[in-house]
């Protein structure tokens, strides 16, 4: 059941955090920021538990980013692409895709 629900669908997403560094500014969304909306936006579409998920790194504010993390669901991992779609003003867009 999970994957004809998940595999191929995408669900976008806007968050934020903004990092300063020095005299710079830098976009990005914190790990922890992405863990959750993957593991509260996903989880709404599957018929499963997400026990749990993990990603590498914080996501970079730039227009084509991307990253892959892994999501647990009813002890089975999946990997799920991540991808910054737009930037608006301060606002990070991204989407998540379920891979095989």
């Amino acid at each position: 059941m999970f994957r004809s629900l998940l595999l191929g669908a995408t669900t976008s997403i806007a968050a934020l955090t903004l990092a300063v560094t020095g005299c710079s500014t830098t976009l990005t969304v914190d790990e922890e920021t992405v863990e959750q909306t993957i593991q509260t936006r996903l989880g709404e579409q599957i018929n499963g538990t997400v026990e749990s998920v993990d990603c590498p790194e914080n996501l970079k504010g730039e227009v084509g980013q991307t990253m892959q993390c892994t999501m647990v669901v009813d002890g089975q991992s999946h990997k799920v692409d991540v991808n910054v779609t737009s930037i608006e003003g301060k606002t990070v867009n991204f989407n998540m895709r379920v891979v095989e």
